[in-house]
């Protein structure tokens, strides 16, 4: 397998991990705001510091990955979709509208 490939698949399977394990990984609600607490730096209790809002960081990034996982397989699964259909399309037809495809 090649370097590139492995890496790939490495960072790729941590993600689609931490998504996944997210109510696990952190106790923090990514949504709670504490204003009185805002832009407190990283320490025990929040690992990436409180944001303008007093929200935890941290919850926000691993929380993040859910919604941007969920729209990269809903984006590949659309795309996969139309090229099968176009593709198919251009595939029976022959002739010009394969030309075009191609």
């Amino acid at each position: 397998m090649k370097k590139k490939t492995l890496v790939g698949t490495s960072l790729f399977s941590l993600i689609a991990f931490i998504a996944v394990a997210a109510p696990f990984i952190t106790s923090q609600d990514p949504n709670a705001m504490t204003l009185a607490d805002r832009f407190q730096p990283p320490g025990a209790q929040h690992l990436f510091g409180l944001d303008q809002n007093g929200a935890d960081v941290f919850a926000q990034i691993v929380y993040g990955a859910r919604t941007s996982l969920t729209i990269a397989f809903t984006v590949v699964a659309m795309s996969s979709f139309v090229g099968l259909v176009v593709g198919s399309w251009a595939g029976f037809k022959g002739g010009l509208s394969d030309l075009a495809v191609n």
